[in-house]
């Protein structure tokens, strides 16, 4: 009996997490631009849904110290525990590293644009100041050629 429970425990893991990982990838595609919103709920409440389950078994005294380890353990191989994985890995890693890379590129593209708006800038004061020079040095100029001559 216990081989035949063995033997579908791995078709069950085998075959679930392709299937979840199918499901998951046409259900959330493309969060990182939909929001991460629905995945982070569902994420949220597993997790929440799969601690009470293992405190349950942890603190239920009527049962003895491998019956509380094999509930532990039938927790860990659930389906759920599946999709807790299968959500922090493959959708909100990749999602949080795509937002991320955004982030610096529109860091990267602010200081650029910051620092061609200054270039800018500084160049038009290198302008104004030309003009400002010229125009009040030539009158000074023409003043002591006149008065050298």
């Amino acid at each position: 009996m216990s081989l035949i429970l063995s033997w579908m425990c791995r078709l069950r893991n085998s075959f679930s997490m392709k299937m979840i990982i199918y499901y998951f990838n046409n259900t959330f595609r493309g969060t990182a631009l939909e929001g991460l919103h629905p995945v982070l709920i569902h994420f949220i409440e597993t997790l929440r849904h799969l601690l009470h389950l293992y405190q349950t078994a942890r603190n239920n005294e009527d049962l003895s110290v491998d019956e509380q380890n094999e509930q532990i353990t039938e927790i860990l191989n659930s389906s759920d525990f599946d999709d807790l994985s299968i959500i922090a890995f493959n959708i909100c890693e990749k999602s949080f590293k795509f937002l991320i890379q955004e982030m610096i590129g529109s860091f990267e593209d602010q200081y650029s644009g910051d620092t061609t708006r200054r270039i800018v800038l500084f160049v038009i004061f290198l302008i104004i100041l030309l003009i400002t020079f010229l125009a009040l040095w030539t009158p000074f100029v023409n003043k002591l050629n006149k008065e050298v001559s």
